[in-house]
C-alpha cells in the first residue's frame, strides 16, 4: 500500500530491495532468528505512514479488524519504531536506518508536526554523514 502510494512523495524506499529485506526479515521471524532492529523499526514506519493514507474502504476495513481508528493505529506504530529506533546506536543502522528515521519525518509532517518533522529529517542528514566513517584511533 504505502510503497505504491505514499512511498512517491519522496521515493524513501527502493521497492525492489525492500520487497528482498522484507521477505528475508519474514524467513528470519518465522524461523525464530533475531531480528534486525533497523529493519523492524522501518516496517514499523512504513506500517505508520500507510495507515494515514488509507483508501476509504480499506480504512473501514482495518478500523473493523482492529477496533481501533486508523489515526490512532497510525500513532502506535510511530510510537513503537520511536522506542525501537532509540536502541540503535547512531552511525551503525546503515541506510536502512536512514531511511526509517526519515520516515519518521515523513510521518511528523503528514501529522503538521512540523518542529519534530525537522529535527526528524536533520537527524537523518546527521545519520548519513555518518555512513563510511570509521572511528578514530587515539
Amino acid at each position: 500500500m504505502f510503497l505504491a502510494g505514499g512511498n512517491y512523495y519522496y521515493y524513501i524506499i527502493y521497492p525492489p530491495t525492500f520487497s528482498e529485506q522484507y521477505k528475508a526479515w519474514w524467513i528470519d521471524r518465522a524461523e525464530g532468528k533475531p531480528l534486525n532492529p533497523e529493519l523492524t523499526c522501518l516496517i514499523l514506519r512504513i506500517c505508520a505512514c500507510a495507515a494515514q493514507y488509507l483508501p476509504p474502504d480499506l480504512r473501514a476495513v482495518i478500523e473493523a479488524e482492529f477496533c481501533l481508528k486508523a489515526q490512532a493505529l497510525s500513532h502506535r506504530f510511530h510510537a513503537a519504531a520511536q522506542r525501537l529506533g532509540s536502541t540503535v546506536v547512531p552511525g551503525r543502522g546503515g541506510l536502512t536506518q536512514i531511511q526509517q528515521i526519515f520516515l519518521s519525518a515523513f510521518w511528523f509532517k503528514s501529522e503538521s508536526r512540523w518542529i519534530e518533522s525537522w529535527h526528524a529529517l536533520g537527524a537523518a542528514i546527521h545519520e548519513a554523514q555518518e555512513i563510511g566513517r570509521t572511528p578514530s584511533v587515539l
